[in-house]
């Protein structure tokens, strides 16, 4: 848990055990955790762009999606899609390389 998400976790408790509104604290929470994902998508398109690279499909595609660094769930919001059909997209693939040999 991070020294924010910890704090964030502490006012939430406080705040319910006073029976105080706790949501703008989980909002602002969902908003920080937002804007460090953006912060650093950014970033990983401006190093790309300063080492003179072409940002293409092919290149977005290696990168953020058949990248086996990146976590499911990361790759699922680069996609677009929810974590249920990034899933289905992962054994879809495993069945494909496995009729023609290919071994992943």
């Amino acid at each position: 848990m991070t020294p924010d998400r910890k704090k964030s976790t502490v006012e939430v408790i406080k705040r319910l055990l006073n029976g105080e509104d706790y949501r703008i604290i989980i909002q602002n929470d969902i908003n920080l955790k937002f804007l460090n994902y953006c912060i650093d998508f950014f970033k990983e398109i401006i190093n790309a762009k300063v080492k003179n690279k072409d940002i293409t499909m092919d290149w977005y595609k290696n990168h953020f999606i058949d990248n086996e660094k990146i976590k499911s769930d990361d790759i699922a919001i680069y996609a677009g899609i929810n974590k249920k059909n990034y899933n289905q997209y992962i054994q879809l693939r495993k069945e494909r390389s496995n009729n023609i040999g290919i071994k992943r």
